[in-house]
Parts: structure tokens; C-alpha cells; sequence
């Protein structure tokens, strides 16, 4: 066989060659890093999200304005889940684990299509002057959001959002509400806060990165950094100016080698979302006490 035969033939084989010395290495090769698992308990609380999850991004196939009796079947469906310990916040398992991708991004995305069809509802209810229906409609919103809510600063924005311009939408209805239907928005603003939340979830995240930074052998965080991490949390706890607990931490996150400028920004978002839905919603209820009798008023402020 002539050697110019020999080199066509070799050519010729080596793309499979190469396929199936991919294929097999690719089952043989071992990696020092695997991607971490969920926990038992962790995939429990990730599957019990399946049928509502399933119900929500099914409201999405109609076209024009929501079914009413549908939207509010799904938002029940939520809420006693929640209510019944079935539905809990997804919190983040491992450093990278977020509502981005994956899973809890569909989760995130069916809350989201939830809210966005109970805004039309509560919308076309307060165009047709059903103002209660509407302040109904708009207490689930803000209830359902706090499902999700508090499970990480990806959560806490995105929805937060979404719960103040529903807000901003329907302000101009509550002057025209029953008593009850006041109480009723009143009572939903009252329980909707990440706020207490944030701190947990940046110390959170902290740990879950210095733990990160051990399994890849990569640089850990410094002590200067943990202790600005502990710092900017205690002030996130306080109710003070968003700009004092971040302003301080500039300095040494623009420093810094790590990730921390990453998980201080987005802590930062969250923290400016939560201040301004704070603002409003205290507003709002101020707005609220002023129309309740005087009886119901009391109540309200002994609370």
C-alpha cells in the first residue's frame, strides 16, 4: 500500500476517531469539581412547586384579558400552599445556585406571570368601577409575591418591582373602597417586607462563598472583606439612608479580588427595592387610616 494511500485513509478516519475518543473520555474523565446536588429535603421543597408552577405559566395561552375566575383559582392555589407549609421560600443551596437558570428560574417566571395577570385583573376590575373586587385582586398580588420573595436578592428585585408598580397603578381606587376592602389591602401591605430577610441573605451568600473558594482553591475572601460583609448587614438591619451601609463598602469592594463587588451589588439593588416599596407602602397605609372610621382606626394603630 503506497504511503499516499495510507496518509488518505488516516485522513479520512480521524473526525471518527476523534468522536469516539471524545465520547469515550467524556464518560471515563472524572473532574475534581462537580456541581453541587440539592439535598432530599431540597428537591422536596423544589417539587412541590410542580402543579402550581404548571397552573400559572398555563395563564399565559389566552389572549386578551385574563379569565377572573381562573387567575384568582391559581393565586388560592399559592397562597394555601403557602399558608399550609407546602410552598416555601427556594433559598439558595451552594454559591451559584440562583433564580437564573434552571428549575427556580421557571418557578420565578410562573410567580411572575401570576402577579402580571392579577395586575390586568385588579386593572380592568378598577376601570369598571369594581373597586373592591380590585383591592381583592391586588392584596393577592402582593400576598403571592411574598411566596418567592424572600429567597434571594434575584427574588427580592424582581419582585419587588412588580409590587410597586401595581401599587402606583391602583393608588388612585383607595379612596373609594368599603372599610373591609381597606382592611384588606392594609393587612397585606402590613406582612410584605424582605426587609428583615436581607441580612440573612447576604450573610448567606457570604458563606456559601467563602465555602465555594475552598472547594476551588481559589483566593477567600480577606478578613477586611468578611468583616465589611458583617458590617453593611447589621446596617441593612437598621432603618437607615441605602446609602450609608453601601457607601462605606465601596472602597474596599472596588479592592477587593473576589466576588464581593458582585454580591454587594446585587444586595444593593435589592436593598434600594426594598426601601422604595417601604416608602409606598407606608404611604399608603397612612393614606388608608385616614378613610377608615374611627373605631377600625384604632385597631389599626395599636397594632
Amino acid at each position: 500500500m503506497s504511503a499516499r494511500r495510507l496518509t488518505l485513509q488516516a485522513v479520512s478516519i480521524a473526525p471518527f476517531l476523534m468522536a469516539g475518543w471524545l465520547g469515550v473520555s467524556t464518560r471515563l474523565f472524572v473532574d475534581d469539581w462537580r456541581i453541587p446536588q440539592y439535598s432530599p429535603g431540597e428537591e422536596a421543597r423544589l417539587c412541590a412547586y410542580r402543579e402550581p408552577v404548571r397552573h400559572a405559566l398555563a395563564l399565559r395561552q389566552g389572549t386578551g384579558l385574563p379569565d377572573a375566575n381562573h387567575v384568582r383559582a391559581v393565586a388560592c392555589e399559592w397562597l394555601n400552599g403557602s399558608r399550609e407549609g407546602k410552598l416555601h421560600p427556594l433559598f439558595p443551596s451552594f454559591y451559584g445556585d440562583s433564580f437564573q437558570e434552571g428549575p427556580k428560574e421557571q418557578v420565578l417566571e410562573a410567580e411572575i406571570t401570576l402577579l402580571r395577570q392579577l395586575r390586568l385583573l385588579a386593572e380592568e376590575e378598577a376601570r369598571l368601577g369594581r373597586f373592591d373586587a380590585a383591592a381583592g385582586d391586588l392584596a393577592s398580588l402582593i400576598e403571592v409575591g411574598e411566596v418567592l420573595k424572600p429567597s434571594d436578592f434575584v427574588t427580592v428585585l424582581s419582585i419587588g418591582r412588580r409590587q410597586s408598580d401595581a401599587l402606583s397603578s391602583l393608588e388612585g381606587t383607595f379612596s373609594k373602597l368599603r372599610p373591609d376592602s381597606r382592611q384588606i389591602i392594609e393587612s397585606a401591605l402590613c406582612n410584605s417586607s424582605a426587609d428583615r430577610l436581607l441580612n440573612d441573605i447576604l450573610q448567606r451568600s457570604r458563606r456559601q462563598y467563602v465555602q465555594h473558594c475552598k472547594v476551588m482553591q481559589l483566593n477567600p475572601p480577606s478578613i477586611e472583606d468578611v468583616q465589611m460583609f458583617v458590617r453593611v448587614g447589621n446596617l441593612m438591619k437598621d432603618k437607615r439612608s441605602p446609602e450609608k451601609p453601601f457607601g462605606e463598602a465601596r472602597r474596599v469592594a472596588l479592592a477587593s479580588r473576589t466576588d464581593m463587588p458582585i454580591l454587594l451589588n446585587a444586595a444593593n439593588l435589592a436593598w434600594l427595592s426594598e426601601r422604595q416599596f417601604e416608602a409606598q407602602s407606608r404611604k399608603i397605609r397612612q393614606a388608608l387610616l385616614a378613610y377608615q372610621p374611627e373605631h377600625i382606626r384604632r385597631q389599626l394603630l395599636n397594632r
